[in-house]
């Protein structure tokens, strides 16, 4: 496997997140993301399920950001979803309930 890091902080930019946001995204320590970002010997290499993770945020192919593809073919065509829903659907597909509700809670409040 060939993480590419430098794709995952370049993607997190152009979106202008904080590592804290992503991190909150993908369901892992924000202190884990700049090592996923880094590009040296001190990176680390996600699991499956963080590459996936990491892909469905920032919509890429996961071969993207593995090196196996040069074209990052976005994952989604249209985009039209808020942080607030994006946060609820990740908690959902990342199985964790308390999150969900949570996040479900703070998207009705916020349409009041």
């Amino acid at each position: 496997m060939a993480w590419r890091g430098d794709r995952v902080k370049k993607l997190r930019l152009a979106k202008s997140w904080t590592q804290e946001y992503l991190a909150e995204l993908i369901g892992v320590n924000q202190r884990m993301i700049p090592r996923y970002e880094k590009t040296n010997d001190e990176a680390i290499e996600p699991n499956a399920e963080i590459v996936a993770n990491f892909a469905r945020a920032l919509e890429v192919t996961s071969d993207y950001l593995l090196g196996l593809s040069d074209e990052p073919s976005e994952r989604f065509v249209e985009r039209e979803l808020s942080k607030e829903e994006e946060r609820l659907i990740l908690a959902i597909r990342n199985h964790k309930p308390v999150k969900a509700a949570q996040e479900f809670a703070a998207l009705l409040q916020s349409m009041e």
